[in-house]
């Protein structure tokens, strides 16, 4: 007898706990998928689903990574039809949770799970607070954009650009001329580029390129759409890159805005 796997993707907000005993379906798709029979689920209540579930029958272990990708790829194409037939704010649980089981094809599904996630507690210093509030505007707009690449409910794509524009803001010099202190900054992260293993391009080439699919640039074929949901390979080479390029950015704002003690430069005498 063959045993069926479940994958789980788990909707926003992100629960205490999850349950799931094919008591709370509230509708199952067949899908064929590279010859095996697929199903995808919405899990939940009908004003509060809480998961999409893709399961794959008669299988004798759990499927490889590449192929947990493309379950991906159907929760997120679910995800997409959701938002359009039924609430247009429903989005992937961030930090993007995924949870799989195995069992026996005959018995019916068995989750149940706590995560016991806690709230973090509130400890900025108040003078960081007091300088960024009353810095400059430009200075308050980079972080806004900085805040918005470390959020994790926005798409990679767009936090991902929101990166590049500050690195675009503070070295770019024309259309294709850079400031030579961008190369000076990635320099200190290049034993780390080179660790995730993203390819031949150096760095600052390779961020370059990213950014043009990100933002739907055309590239080669233009047949050929860029960046398109969490199951693309490009997505999974932002989604690898962009926590690097977070921190070369919060090394160069560091360096270059920190003042008193504090990491912001302010424009008014009574802040230090």
């Amino acid at each position: 007898m063959g045993k069926t796997f479940r994958y789980y993707t788990m909707l926003r907000p992100l629960r205490d706990s999850y349950i799931d005993d094919d008591s709370a379906t509230l509708t199952r798709i067949s899908v064929v998928d590279s010859g095996r029979d697929v199903e995808i689920a919405l899990i939940g209540g009908t004003s509060d689903p809480r998961m999409i579930r893709v399961s794959v029958s008669n299988v004798t272990e759990e499927p490889p990574y590449e192929e947990r990708k493309r379950f991906d790829d159907l929760a997120e194409t679910m995800l997409a039809l959701l938002r359009i037939f039924h609430d247009n704010e429903l989005a992937f649980a961030e930090p993007r949770f995924r949870y799989g089981n195995l069992i026996e094809d005959d018995l019916l599904p068995d989750l149940n799970i706590r995560l016991g996630k806690p709230a973090p507690t509130f400890n900025i210093d108040a003078g960081t607070m007091f300088a960024y509030m009353n810095s400059d505007k430009e200075l308050q707009d980079i972080f806004r954009l900085f805040a918005d690449s470390v959020y994790p409910y926005l798409p990679v794509q767009y936090r991902y650009l929101s990166a590049f524009k500050i690195i675009e803001h503070e070295f770019k010099r024309s259309r294709k001329k850079w400031n030579l202190e961008l190369d000076t900054l990635l320099d200190h992260f290049k034993a780390e580029y080179d660790t995730l293993g993203l390819g031949r391009m150096k760095m600052k080439a390779f961020m370059i390129n990213l950014r043009d699919k990100c933002a739907h640039i055309k590239l080669g074929n233009a047949s050929e759409l860029t960046i398109v949901g969490i199951g693309s390979q490009d997505t999974e080479l932002v989604t690898k890159f962009l926590p690097l390029l977070i921190k070369v950015i919060q090394k160069h704002l560091f360096d270059r805005y920190k003042s008193d003690g504090t990491v912001f430069r302010s424009v008014r005498s009574d802040a230090s």
